[in-house]
């Protein structure tokens, strides 16, 4: 096969100084400028020439060049073969470099395209599989040629592997399978591990075998349990002792120097990453992950498309479950089965959809688990970062939970406590509903954070809301318009202490955008105080500047969780698309509009439900005056607002109430209701209003026509210390029966 000589790039070198000269710009004249003339010494001439050149053109920064060669090498049309052999040997990752090239779309991702659709004619293809099948048992030219046609098949191609080669039917095939398995390289690995699963030992075997000849460290914790659990066959155990041994020491045989003992805690330490979410997954070409598992119906290896994040937890419920079984009676492993166990329930039932509940439910196993070791699994889930796990926890807490989680023990704050200041506002709701629901009695560490996290979810305003940060408000307007157009509700702050401010304002806020010139606080100051309050510390925070800034701001953003850097100058799309990777980052999404309606009508009634209760000795309602009294206006829970709000003791809520009777534009019910909490208000904390109020109140009284709304009002006139002559006219007005009562 013809490939680019030396001479291609000694010709490079030649050509070095005129590219500059003849990159011409289209002048005023009107008339397009030439095609660059090419720089190589030779042009290319195959389809692997021109792959070539494609590369060489984007190492010497000549994307235009690079897209001409892209654009003729589609032209030739190559068949599935050539395109599966460049796959081969420039590895899959190339392909889903060009495909991401702006410079060099669509034409790259044709090129993707067209590469998927070979792989799939292949597979779909059992003739051929058959006939390089039965070329692996033929001499040595067509047993290699035989496995690298496999692997043209990519991955898909070890479940028919072991469908047709392994098992007990196969005992005389097991050295050839083993060599075929190895020559793949490392494709096999994840279906591989997949394997392992497998309810047939001598399937398990060939895999756990393959993995020690080309696994590396990170495999040892995926094969500890096959190594050592009890209810694995002694062949399962003595192939994953020697496929260890082989990978730490570089010798099969030396199984005697491993030591078992950490078995386990490795086991559950990749259980914690993959439940932290900082598991590096590899993607596919099509640049989708593939987690590879035994699916029990088909009796065979399943490749499943999926999200790094549902592969984590997929992961992460399995490796927390063989710790368990490995040392049961140690009761973290037992939490982390049980986190584990409910975060993946959560994701698969998806964000925008309640958790489920009931027999066979991971809220279910918690409740039966008992309190205590729900409340260790959630403060695994609160320790790691993992807002599933812990909604779950805390959901099953309001059940089952009791005062005495509530106590401050070992100088740490209990784990429903720190719930309250986790990075996610669905986990400090859920937390604050906790708390309420175990009744306290007396005041805890932190108790003020649940009127806060009420208060600030009755601000919701039902879509994500975002602050842009900057200190030249034209600008931040425009910043704002591009936010507005993909559907976030947008403030301009010119401070990053008045940015900060508005942020911590809401309940719901998805993004925060700052401009690298923020003042008062400075961008760095700012940042830090965003991260450094549970109430901002799992917002996105996202610099936007020109496009040469970018080098700089991303090497200060490298040490920021949920972050990034949007280039401005694009359009509504080019700020998505580059928002999109930040947002992804995100552990869990902003809520659904129609899960913000819920969580403000249950804000208002736990507000109310302190107020009706002894937990107003507790909690000090206060901070939610302004809060509920925005709230009166809402449809459903209005006088759930009046009724917490009338249980604050401060001279301005009678007015307040006072505001609700006035109005005629709230329905007589809402009036009366606001006239029976400001008579309340009045016999516990004495009349504060002025005699303007008094004067008002009263010609409301002399105006209405409703009787719920003037037989309140009449209290409230009559608690009002009315002079005596307005008594006498009242007497005396009051109307006699005529008859007696027969």
């Amino acid at each position: 096969m013809t490939r680019i000589s030396l001479v291609t790039l000694v010709g490079l070198t030649l050509f070095a100084t005129p590219i500059g000269q003849h990159a011409q710009a289209q002048d005023d004249s009107g008339l397009v400028a030439p095609e660059a003339p090419s720089i190589l010494a030779k042009e290319p001439e195959t389809v692997d020439e021109y792959f070539d050149a494609i590369l060489v053109m984007l190492r010497v920064a000549r994307p235009d060049l690079a897209q001409r060669y892209l654009t003729t090498l589609l032209e030739q049309e190559p068949d599935n073969e050539t395109l599966l052999r460049l796959r081969e040997e420039h590895g899959t990752a190339t392909f889903l470099r060009l495909a991401n090239d702006s410079n060099l779309r669509p034409q790259s991702q044709e090129l993707l395209s067209r590469l998927q659709a070979a792989a799939g004619n292949q597979l779909n293809d059992p003739a051929r599989f058959d006939e390089i099948i039965n070329a692996l048992t033929g001499d040595v030219r067509q047993r290699e040629q035989a496995i690298r046609d496999l692997k043209h098949y990519g991955p898909y191609a070890v479940p028919e592997l072991l469908q047709r080669l392994s098992g007990a039917e196969q005992r005389n095939t097991h050295d050839l399978l083993l060599l075929t398995l190895v020559k793949f390289g490392p494709a096999a690995i994840d279906p591989l591990l997949g394997a392992i699963e497998s309810p047939n030992p001598g399937t398990r075997a060939i895999a756990i075998e393959a993995l020690g000849w080309l696994g590396d460290e990170q495999l040892v914790p995926r094969l500890w349990y096959p190594a050592l659990a009890v209810d694995q066959p002694a062949i399962v155990q003595t192939t994953a002792l020697q496929a260890i041994a082989r990978i730490r020491f570089g010798e099969a045989h030396l199984t005697n120097q491993l030591d078992p003992v950490g078995a386990t805690a490795e086991i559950a330490e990749r259980a914690i990453v993959h439940f932290r979410g900082e598991y590096e997954w590899t993607p596919d070409i099509d640049g989708v992950l593939t987690v590879w598992a035994w699916d029990a119906e088909q009796n065979r290896l399943v490749g499943t498309p999926t999200s790094p994040t549902n592969a984590s937890a997929f992961m992460a419920e399995r490796l927390a479950r063989q710790a368990m079984l490995m040392s049961p009676e140690r009761d973290e492993y037992r939490a982390l089965f049980l986190a584990a166990t409910m975060a993946h329930e959560r994701l698969r039932a998806g964000w925008d959809q309640p958790a489920p509940q009931g027999p066979g439910t991971a809220q279910n196993l918690a409740l039966f688990s008992g309190p205590e070791l729900t409340e260790h699994a959630l403060g695994i889930a609160v320790e790691h970062g993992n807002p599933a796990a812990a909604l779950v926890a805390l959901t099953a807490l309001t059940d089952v939970g009791t005062r005495d989680q509530l106590r401050q023990r070992d100088h740490r704050l209990p784990p429903i406590i720190a719930a309250l200041d986790f990075p996610n506002d669905r986990v400090q709701f859920a937390a604050a509903i906790a708390v309420l629901s175990i009744a306290p009695t007396e005041s805890f560490p932190r108790a003020a954070r649940v009127i806060d996290i009420l208060s600030r979810s009755l601000l919701d305003e039902g879509g994500p809301r975002s602050v842009i940060i900057d200190p030249n408000v034209r600008r931040g307007v425009g910043t704002a318009s591009m936010l507005n157009r993909l559907g976030f509700t947008t403030s301009v702050a010119r401070t990053g202490r008045e940015g900060f401010n508005q942020a911590i304002a809401h309940g719901d806020l998805a993004l925060a955008v700052l401009h690298p010139n923020t003042i008062r606080w400075e961008l760095t100051q700012t940042v830090a105080n965003f991260r450094a309050d549970s109430r901002t510390a799992g917002v996105p925070l996202i610099i936007a500047a020109p496009e040469p800034a970018r080098y700089d701001m991303q090497r200060f953003l490298d040490d920021v969780p949920t972050s990034g850097f949007v280039a401005t100058g694009g359009e509504a799309a080019d700020w998505m698309r580059q928002l999109e990777p930040v947002l992804a980052q995100v552990n869990a999404p902003p809520l659904t509009s129609e899960q913000h309606q819920a969580r403000v009508e249950a804000a208002t009634s736990a507000l109310r439900y302190i107020a009706d209760s002894q937990l107003a000795s507790v909690f000090d309602l206060s901070p939610a005056e302004e809060p509920l009294a925005e709230t009166i206006n809402h449809p459903v829970v209005g006088r759930d607002a009046i009724i917490a709000l009338g249980a604050i003791g401060r001279p301005s809520v009678q007015r307040r109430l006072l505001d609700v009777i006035l109005a005629p534009a709230f329905d007589a019910e809402l009036r009366a209701a606001a006239a029976g909490e400001l008579l309340s208000h009045i016999n516990r904390h004495g009349r504060l209003l002025t005699e303007a109020d008094v004067k008002a109140v009263t010609d409301v009284w002399s105006g209405t026509t409703e009787p719920p709304l003037r037989s309140t009002l009449s209290g409230v006139i009559g608690t009002l210390s009315p002079t005596p002559e307005a008594v006498f006219d009242k007497l005396q007005s009051h109307p006699l029966p005529a008859l007696p009562q027969p």
